[in-house]
């Protein structure tokens, strides 16, 4: 159906012509009324991401929700400095990354994973950013929910000849102790490569 959409847009002058129905097509003249199919397009892997990251919370102290309300936070303080030990990263980078192929339909053997790890690192590393400040703070996932899209990006990394360029300069922050975080530049950094 996007791919439909998309056919219509690309074909269309002007976006009265596509809201009024009169896009040159398949068939003859077509539109649409609304934009409703790319919105639910875009705000699919949202709502996907808010659930997952809402979930894990659940999964690691399930009134998370009650003491957010009460105290502004969603840990009590003990579990907050569990979450900063290097082996609580690394055991959410494993989860994270089980969760990531078990989803693809890929190996979750140990050897696949500890390769994945090393390829997704900068989008793990994004992806552990977001759960911390999500668990640890107020931090909400609704008013960032196009994080989800930044953590895709990040995971085109797994080419090793790919870099991005961003004018995000949470993006680098965000990627800073990740093992990728010199392939992530702003566009002055870039520039300086040329």
């Amino acid at each position: 159906m996007v791919s439909v959409h998309l056919d219509v847009v690309r074909r269309a002058s002007t976006l009265h012509q596509i809201l009024e129905g009169r896009v040159p097509f398949k068939g003859g003249p077509t539109g649409f009324r609304t934009t409703s199919a790319i919105d639910q397009v875009v705000r699919g892997p949202q709502k996907e991401w808010i659930e997952a990251i809402e979930q894990i919370a659940t999964d690691k102290y399930p009134a998370w929700r009650e003491l957010l309300q009460c105290e502004g936070r969603r840990l009590p303080p003990e579990m907050c400095r569990e979450l900063e030990l290097p082996s609580a990263l690394a055991a959410r980078k494993r989860s994270l990354t089980e969760f990531f192929l078990h989803w693809l339909g890929a190996s979750c053997e140990p050897a696949a994973v500890d390769f994945a790890i090393n390829k997704l690192d900068a989008s793990l590393e994004f992806a552990n950013f977001v759960l911390r400040e999500f668990l640890m703070s107020n931090y909400s996932v609704e008013k960032h929910a196009s994080d989800v899209y930044d953590q895709f990006q990040l995971r085109y990394l797994a080419v090793d000849r790919f870099i991005i360029v961003t004018d995000d300069s949470d993006l680098t922050k965000r990627n800073v102790r990740s093992s990728q975080a010199d392939r992530i530049l702003t566009f002055e950094q870039f520039l300086r490569t040329l």
